[in-house]
């Protein structure tokens, strides 16, 4: 495995290294292009092996978005990206994701830090940057709940593919780590406006509505998720106990509670989706591996953060404005 691994890095690299060669003859020209339109040549229909492709197009995006981000006004780019998902076409939201996989998708703060720490292992720089990957972190996760509390069908469409691409836990597992992501999210929730706090309501939002409660976060304000989480929590584990009549609703990937039906072990699965979007057109994705999009995303964004990587650049500028606090507070 290890040997796989370090062939698909070497050859990723290379690609990026031509990737790069071609990209520095026209930066100056294409400064002031929105990041959309600069993501345009990140092809999203796999014309070779799938999983190398994932790796291959993943260095490419990441390096765009990273020459994007390379700015004093990091910050609202990066809002301005995160708040595009699901509102262009499928291929678009595909990029986005590519391009920064491991702050876009619903993971933990350790496997993101577990990139720094990839190759070249230093931990003293590590906790040095720590501040600003949490800014990072931070701004893309509050993006993200804004935008889902707006629109619950932005909500809808990010979960069916984090579902489908099985970088959701709760697609890993299926009911089993129900308890300990329902545990984290209440816990998170009370960091205050923190990256633990970005995170848990983002992790929130997405177990509200695979548990089929989206009343809970209709009209809802960020300041409400707090108290909807505990709510949500105790209607799960006491009184009639919802969590033991969570029933996977067939060809939908919901749970919904069902008074009559009881689960006398782990909550069911859910039934994951077919597809990574509703409406999609089958040729664009035909070869889309869902089942290996973590682990290969894992390889090429670990090259991507490494030492004196461009992303690395990219912590160092936000690093300069943080003033040494998580929250970017002077």
């Amino acid at each position: 495995m290890h040997t796989r691994k370090s062939v698909l890095i070497f050859q990723c690299a290379a690609i990026l290294g031509v990737t790069l060669l071609l990209g520095g003859c026209t930066n100056g020209a294409r400064q002031d292009q929105p990041i959309r339109e600069r993501l345009q040549g990140v092809s999203v229909t796999p014309p070779f092996e799938p999983t190398m492709w994932l790796c291959t197009q993943s260095l490419e995006a990441s390096e765009v978005l990273a020459a994007y981000l390379d700015d004093e006004g990091w910050e609202a780019r990066l809002r301005e990206f995160v708040a595009g998902f699901g509102r262009h076409s499928p291929q678009d939201d595909v990029r986005l994701i590519l391009s920064c996989p491991v702050l876009i998708l619903p993971n933990t703060r350790g496997d993101v830090y577990g990139l720094l720490s990839y190759d070249g292992y230093d931990a003293r720089d590590i906790s040095r940057l720590r501040p600003a990957l949490d800014r990072l972190i931070k701004t893309v996760c509050e993006t993200q709940v804004e935008s889902f509390l707006a629109d619950p069908k932005i909500l809808d469409r990010y979960y069916r593919f984090v579902l489908w691409s099985r970088t959701f836990a709760l697609a890993r597992s299926g009911g089993e780590m129900l308890g300990n992501l329902t545990d984290r999210a209440v816990k998170g929730l009370g960091e205050a406006d923190t990256a633990e706090f970005w995170i848990s309501a983002r992790l929130f939002l997405l177990l509200a509505h695979a548990t089929s409660r989206d009343d809970l976060l209709a009209g809802a304000k960020v300041a409400d998720l707090p108290g909807r989480a505990a709510e949500w929590k105790k209607w799960l584990y006491e009184g009639e106990r919802a969590r033991d009549h969570l029933w996977a609703i067939v060809d939908e990937p919901y749970w919904r509670y069902v008074k009559e039906w009881v689960n006398d072990g782990p909550v069911l699965p859910l039934r994951l989706p077919r597809a990574p979007f509703s409406g999609y057109q089958p040729t664009d994705y035909d070869y889309l591996p869902s089942d290996a999009w973590w682990w290969y995303l894992s390889v090429s964004q670990a090259k991507c953060w490494e030492p004196g990587s461009r992303y690395r650049h990219v912590l160092e500028r936000v690093l300069s404005t943080t003033g040494g606090n998580a929250d970017g507070a002077k």
